[in-house]
């Protein structure tokens, strides 16, 4: 016996025998059922009608980017919250409008996040401002 255990040979089988049964958590063998139910196919074996989950568009969208070889000036984001201001949207309200998430918007304008120039384009489409003719201005 080790200097570590204070208990005997005899106590140790009889511990290890009282809790050797074989013990399942119910809740998560319920929990991974339910996920299972729930979620959907994603393939259908031996199906021979058509499968709706099985359509992928392998096709890529192309964007042009509207501001191409210019480049937008490094207080855009100030005269964004300009033209909130000046025209009475809140940047909730300016997201719903221009069918962009919040929080690229707000990531844009308060953490420093880049933004995509076509949805720098819809924002600024909504507001009424021409970006060219400003950069042209300067």
């Amino acid at each position: 016996m080790s200097d570590l255990t204070d208990l005997s040979n005899e106590e140790l089988k009889r511990i290890e025998q009282q809790f050797k049964s074989n013990t399942a958590d119910i809740f998560l063998q319920k929990r991974l059922s339910n996920i299972e139910k729930n979620s959907k196919w994603t393939s259908v074996k031996n199906n021979t009608k058509t499968n709706k989950f099985k359509r992928f568009s392998n096709q890529i969208k192309y964007k042009i980017d509207p501001y191409r070889f210019r480049s937008i000036p490094s207080d855009m984001r100030d005269i964004i919250l300009k033209l909130c201001k000046k025209n009475d949207i809140q940047l909730q309200r300016l997201a719903v409008k221009t069918n962009i998430s919040y929080h690229i918007i707000y990531d844009y304008l308060n953490n420093n996040h880049f933004i995509d120039s076509n949805d720098l384009h819809i924002i600024l489409k909504i507001l009424d401002f021409d970006l060219i003719k400003h950069i042209d201005n300067k």
